[in-house]
């Protein structure tokens, strides 16, 4: 058992070695068939390209508006697990169809202390103060013990 691992791992090495020997040959080949100096002048150049692509692709990322979402859940058992926090990233359209659909089931006069926490936190995401002030004071109704949110 012993004697096939080294066998392996021999193997492995001169594998390895046979690697890096066909890729040295490779770059010489190169070197000689192009000069070295339009290598150089190409590998700058796609340097360049490349560093400028990653900047437009942060600059996109950076202006695209994004807003960061923590989902509670309140079980009502307590023998089940504690819930777990999940950080969503939402762009502000997908926060508005959130909205509306939170809305929607609220219209159906369903009072939950998750759906209006939701729908304030959805709102203060928006900076739209006056919803938020108000899903916040009708979820303090339900659960007065949640004052400490009110600071945050």
């Amino acid at each position: 058992m012993l004697d096939n691992f080294l066998f392996y791992l021999k193997l492995t090495w001169v594998c390895l070695k046979l690697a890096f020997n066909l890729f040295v040959f490779a770059l010489n080949f190169l070197l000689i068939k192009i000069n070295a100096k339009k290598l150089l002048n190409i590998s700058l150049l796609s340097l360049i390209i490349l560093s400028i692509g990653l900047n437009l692709l942060i600059i996109k990322q950076k202006n695209t508006p994004q807003v960061e979402i923590q989902h509670v859940e309140i079980f009502e058992k307590t023998g089940l697990e504690l819930p777990k926090s999940q950080l969503v990233t939402m762009t502000e359209n997908e926060v508005l169809i959130e909205i509306e659909q939170l809305q929607k089931l609220e219209s159906l006069n369903i009072k939950s202390l998750g759906l209006l926490l939701n729908l304030s936190q959805l709102n203060k995401a928006l900076d739209q103060d006056q919803p938020t002030k108000e899903y916040f004071k009708q979820a303090k109704q339900i659960a007065p013990q949640i004052n400490y949110l009110e600071k945050n």
